[in-house]
This record gives C-alpha cells, sequence and structure tokens, in this order.
C-alpha cells in the first residue's frame, strides 16, 4: 500500500472497464427483436411501477416475454434520481385517476417538493 491507505487507479483500467462493459452490452445473444423487447419492458416498467420496486416486476416479466433479461433490468434505470423528479409525480397522478381520485398535477408537485424540502 503508498502513503494513507490510498489505493490509486491506473488511468487506462477505468477505459478498459468501460470498454469491456460496452462490448458485453453490444455482443449480448439474441436477436434485435429480442433485445430491444427486453429494453421497451424495462423502460415501460421504469416508468409506471415505483422506483424500489422495479427490477423485481421487470425480471420475472421478462421471461413471461421472452424478451432480454439483462436490457429488462438496464431499463429500469430509466428512473434515475434526476428523472425521478419528473417520472414520479406523474406515477402518482395517474395512480390517482385509476382510483377515482382528484388530486392535481399541482398538488401533487407541492406535495413532492415539500417532501424533499423536509426530508
Amino acid at each position: 500500500m503508498n502513503k494513507n491507505n490510498v489505493v490509486k487507479t491506473k488511468p487506462g483500467r477505468i477505459r478498459r472497464f468501460f470498454k469491456l462493459l460496452y462490448s458485453k452490452i453490444v455482443r449480448t445473444p439474441g436477436t434485435p427483436e429480442y433485445i430491444a423487447r427486453g429494453w421497451a419492458l424495462g423502460i415501460f416498467v421504469g416508468c409506471f411501477i415505483p422506483v424500489f420496486c422495479q427490477l423485481v416486476v421487470a425480471v420475472p416479466l421478462s421471461f413471461v416475454f421472452r424478451c432480454s433479461k439483462i436490457g429488462a433490468a438496464g431499463g429500469t434505470f430509466i428512473t434515475t434520481p434526476p428523472t425521478a423528479v419528473f417520472i414520479y409525480p406523474l406515477q402518482v397522478w395517474i395512480g390517482i385517476r385509476l382510483i377515482g381520485g382528484s388530486l392535481t398535477l399541482a398538488e401533487i408537485k407541492e406535495a413532492t417538493a415539500a417532501l424533499v424540502k423536509n426530508g
């Protein structure tokens, strides 16, 4: 170990890691339709299922629809923290409409902002 137990990485290591990851994604076995079905399923689940349940729903559904499991899992990452701010209020509004509620999108945004502010 070096001074202060800090591990230094070589600049090429990170680049090689991303190249390996890219090649694994590009060389995923299956037809383009199989892979696209998986990504579409993952994005659909990412938009309509609450954040902590997405992988639990997407991976079993990928077996049902016979699509890419990696694509289904990867597609759920559409709801990262920057995008969840926009998607979550829309999910709540759609859910309220489905059960017959009457909250407006502005009221939901207000409640979400208060939740973020107050922690």
